[in-house]
C-alpha cells in the first residue's frame, strides 16, 4: 500500500496542473447538476417514516377515505365584528381566488360554506352566501343564517363574531412552501384594517424550510470565518489559510452536488451537513500542512525539484495517517444507516461521503498547489513562536513530564 501511496503522491506532484484541472472539471461537473436540477427541501415530518410503518399506512387509507389531511386556516380578525359589507366581500374575494391557486384541493370560510337545516319534509343544504350582503338587513339575514348552524359557528366564526377563519386543504401532491408562500402573497393583498393570521402543518412546514436556508446563509459564512482565523493563527501565511479553506469548501460543494443527483432532498437533520463538513474536513489540510511546514529547510534552494521533495517527504509521511483518520470517520458516519427514520440515514451517508471527499482533496490538490509554491523560508523555531503554537508546545512539554503512573499506583487508587 506504501508504494501505492508513493506512486500517486509522485504523480501529483509532477503533474500538479493536470490535477487541479481535473479538480475544476469534477466541481465544475457538481455546479452544473446543482444549477441544472437544484435541491429540494423537505419538511413533511410524516413523509420520514417508513411507508410501510402502520401509522403512514393508517393515515393514507384515512386521506383515500376522507380526502387530505393536509390543511391550515387563514383567520380575519376585524376590531369589533366580521359582519359588515366590507370584510364579508374580502372573505368572499379572497375565498374564491384560492380555490384558483394550483395546489390547492379545497376551500371552506364563510362564504363558501354550506348551510344546513331541517324542515318538516326534507334536510336541506344550501349556499351560506351567494353574494356578498350590502344592507344591514342583508348583513344581519346572513349573520342569523350562519351562526345558526352549529357546524359554521365556533369553526369558521369565533364565539365572539370578531373573527373568521378559511380552511384550506392542499392537493396530496402539492408542496407546501411554495403553495403557502403563493397564499401568502394573496392574503397580504387583503390586509388592513383586519388583522391576518396563516397556522397549521403546512405554514410550520414552509417555515422551517425557509429557517434552514437562512441558517445555511448565516452558519457557513460564520464557520468560515472562525475557520480562516484559527488557521491563520496557527500558520501565519496565505497558504495556510487557502488551501485548507479550499478543501473544505470543494468537499462540501461536492457533497451536496452528490446529494443533488442522487434526488436526495435537504431536511432538518442534513442541515447541518455543511456546517460539520467544514469543521470535520479542515483536520486533513491542518495536519499535512503543519507537517509541511516542520519538513521545509530554511536552506533548501526554490527549484521545481527541492519543492517536490519538501512535498513528498510530507505527504510521504502523512498520507496514510489522513486516509485513516478519515476513513474511520466516515465509518462512524455511515453507522446512521441502522436509523428507523431516512433522513438521518441520509445524513450519515453523505456527510461520510464529503468526509472522503475531504480527504482525496487534501490528498491531491493540496500537494499540487504545495510542488508550485515556493519552499517557505520561514524557520521552524519562528513559526512555533506564534502563540497558539508556543501554548500548545508548552503544553506538550508539561504533560510529557509528568510521570506515568506505575502499576503500583494504579492499583493503590483503585483500593482508594
Amino acid at each position: 500500500m506504501q508504494r501505492l501511496i508513493q506512486g500517486f503522491i509522485g504523480w501529483v506532484e509532477v503533474h500538479p496542473r493536470w490535477t487541479v484541472a481535473l479538480v475544476g472539471a469534477i466541481t465544475a461537473f457538481f455546479v452544473g447538476t446543482l444549477l441544472t436540477k437544484g435541491l429540494a427541501f423537505q419538511t413533511d415530518f410524516r413523509k420520514f417514516l417508513p411507508s410501510d410503518d402502520p401509522a403512514v399506512q393508517r393515515l393514507e387509507q384515512a386521506e383515500a377515505t376522507y380526502g387530505s389531511q393536509d390543511l391550515f386556516l387563514i383567520s380575519i380578525e376585524a376590531e369589533e365584528t366580521i359582519f359588515t359589507p366590507a370584510t364579508l366581500g374580502k372573505f368572499k374575494a379572497l375565498e374564491t381566488q384560492l380555490a384558483e391557486i394550483t395546489g390547492v384541493d379545497d376551500v371552506e370560510g364563510p362564504a363558501t360554506t354550506s348551510v344546513i337545516y331541517g324542515t318538516q319534509d326534507s334536510v336541506v343544504v344550501e349556499p351560506a352566501m351567494e353574494t356578498v350582503p350590502q344592507t344591514p338587513e342583508a348583513v344581519a339575514t346572513y349573520r342569523e343564517r350562519v351562526l345558526s348552524d352549529r357546524t359554521i359557528r365556533s369553526w369558521l366564526i369565533s364565539p365572539d363574531e370578531r373573527a373568521g377563519a378559511i380552511s384550506v386543504t392542499l392537493e396530496d401532491w402539492a408542496e407546501a412552501p411554495p403553495v403557502v408562500d403563493q397564499i401568502r402573497a394573496l392574503v397580504h393583498q387583503y390586509e388592513g384594517p383586519e388583522t391576518f393570521h396563516l397556522v397549521g402543518e403546512p405554514v410550520l412546514r414552509t417555515a422551517v424550510a425557509q429557517t434552514m436556508i437562512r441558517d445555511l446563509r448565516v452558519l457557513v459564512p460564520v464557520v468560515m470565518l472562525v475557520l480562516a482565523l484559527v488557521l491563520w493563527a496557527s500558520f501565519r501565511s496565505v497558504r495556510g489559510v487557502m488551501l485548507p479553506m479550499l478543501v473544505v469548501a470543494l468537499s462540501t460543494l461536492w457533497a451536496v452536488g452528490s446529494m443533488s443527483i442522487a434526488g436526495v432532498p435537504m431536511t432538518p437533520f442534513t442541515i447541518v451537513m455543511p456546517v460539520m463538513l467544514i469543521a470535520i474536513g479542515a483536520a486533513d489540510g491542518i495536519h499535512i500542512l503543519n507537517k509541511y511546514y516542520e519538513s521545509a529547510a530554511p536552506e533548501a534552494s526554490d527549484t521545481g525539484e527541492a519543492r517536490r521533495a519538501v512535498v513528498f517527504a510530507t505527504m510521504n509521511e502523512m498520507a496514510v495517517p489522513v486516509i485513516l483518520t478519515s476513513l474511520t470517520t466516515a465509518a462512524g458516519f455511515v453507522a446512521l444507516l441502522a436509523s428507523f427514520l431516512w433522513p438521518q440515514r441520509h445524513f450519515g451517508v453523505f456527510t461520510a461521503l464529503g468526509i472522503v471527499y475531504a480527504m482525496l482533496l487534501s490528498l491531491t490538490l493540496i500537494p499540487a498547489f504545495l510542488s508550485r509554491l515556493s519552499v517557505p523560508t520561514l524557520r521552524t523555531a519562528d513559526y512555533a513562536r506564534s502563540r497558539v503554537s508556543k501554548g500548545l508546545a508548552g503544553w506538550g512539554r508539561a504533560v510529557s513530564r509528568k510521570p506515568a503512573p506505575t502499576l503500583a499506583r494504579i492499583s493503590r487508587m483503585g483500593k482508594v
